[in-house]
Parts: structure tokens; C-alpha cells; sequence
């Protein structure tokens, strides 16, 4: 679960984005977790776990498609025609799954095509 949250820091997600990313089941937990309280209980939660799933595989994949963080940054946050215009962070934080999981099939397909032309 730390993966996931300090990614969202990474980002320099809003506090807004965050809580709309990880859903109303989390709500603190972001700040919880900057503070040291423990959080294991919110792992409980089926969606919020399917959350931090899909937040933990596109971090994963961000690490495959790019070497340097600053590329990372920039593609969380550059508007992307993929996403309508958003940037895959202002999809994300739409507060929908299904943006999340939108998201990771992007990832997903683009490290499958990196490693086909490989």
C-alpha cells in the first residue's frame, strides 16, 4: 500500500485527486499514512483494495516504460489524447475504478507493444 501512496506523492497528486483516486473508503488515509498511523485496516475493503491494486500496476508499468522519474512526472501529468485531452492523473482522479483501470489497460498495452518491438 506504500507503492501506492507514495506514488500519489510522486505525482504531486492534490489532496483533492488523491482522495478521488483512492475513494471514499480511504478518505484520510493518505494523510494517516504521511503521519505514521497504521492503515492495514483499510485493506479490508474490497474496493479499496482493487484500488490500490490498479494504482500499484501502473506504477509498475511506469517504471517498465521509462528509466527517469522526470519522464514519469510528465507523462502522469501531460495531457494525453488516449485520455480525452486529461492527463492520465486528472483521469484517475475522476474517482471512477474504472478510471484506474482505463489507465493501467493503457499502460498495460504500450509495455506489450515496447517489448514486441524489441
Amino acid at each position: 500500500m506504500a507503492k501506492a501512496l507514495e506514488g500519489l506523492d510522486f505525482w504531486a497528486a492534490t489532496d483533492e485527486q488523491a482522495r478521488a483516486i483512492l475513494g471514499a473508503g480511504l478518505h484520510g488515509v493518505l494523510a494517516g499514512w504521511r503521519s505514521g498511523i497504521g492503515i492495514e485496516m483499510a485493506l479490508d475493503d474490497p474496493g479499496i483494495s482493487a484500488r490500490l491494486t490498479a494504482l500499484i500496476v501502473i506504477i509498475h508499468h511506469l517504471g517498465r516504460l521509462f528509466a527517469d522519474p522526470a519522464d514519469v512526472l510528465a507523462w502522469v501529468r501531460s495531457p494525453a489524447e488516449a485520455f480525452g485531452g486529461q492527463s492520465p492523473l486528472e483521469r484517475m482522479a475522476s474517482g471512477r475504478l474504472e478510471s484506474l483501470k482505463e489507465v493501467h489497460g493503457h499502460l498495460r498495452r504500450r509495455v506489450a507493444a515496447d517489448q514486441d518491438g524489441r
